[in-house]
């Protein structure tokens, strides 16, 4: 039967269903991106928040890691730590997590970003790795080309493989 994903820890329920969400306050999502099933045998699922900061949106990246509980009848969910992008370089931070696993281990989250008026580029792609299977991401930086020139990129959807 379908389950509503909640944080693991005594003080989540179906109201404040994970760290820094609580329904009616901040929203959360999972975009349509893959799942992955890690090396470690838990399952981790892109997924971001929505803020209101002042009059704007802003949007951080993370995801659920789930492991079966033992007698199989659901998962157990954590989260990761949250990846965010300021928003004087994003318009609204970084959404639509996708993420995917790299021949060494780590992972390799692509977040998708909009134009500001510092980087006078209308959209592009941030991204961060994890080398402890999702538990934290490093500080997102700007998806570039080798010679360091910005990857143009429409704001739409990212997916990895």
């Amino acid at each position: 039967e379908p389950q509503q994903m909640i944080q693991q820890g005594s003080k989540y329920n179906e109201k404040n269903w994970a760290r820094d969400i609580v329904c009616g306050e901040q929203g959360g999502q999972i975009p349509c991106t893959p799942s992955l099933k890690l090396d470690n045998g838990q399952i981790c699922i892109p997924f971001c928040r929505t803020l209101t900061r002042g009059k704007n949106l802003d949007i951080e990246a993370a995801c659920f890691l789930g492991r079966w509980n033992q007698d199989k009848s659901g998962l157990n969910w954590d989260i990761s730590e949250y990846v965010s992008i300021d928003q004087k370089l994003s318009v609204m931070g970084a959404d639509e997590p996708c993420i995917a696993k790299l021949d060494d281990g780590r992972l390799f989250m692509i977040l998708r970003a909009g134009g500001s008026d510092i980087t006078n580029l209308p959209a592009f792609k941030y991204y961060s790795v994890s080398e402890d299977n999702g538990k934290t991401w490093a500080e997102a930086k700007v998806l570039t080309y080798q010679n360091g020139s910005v990857i143009y990129s429409p704001r739409c959807l990212a997916h990895t493989f």
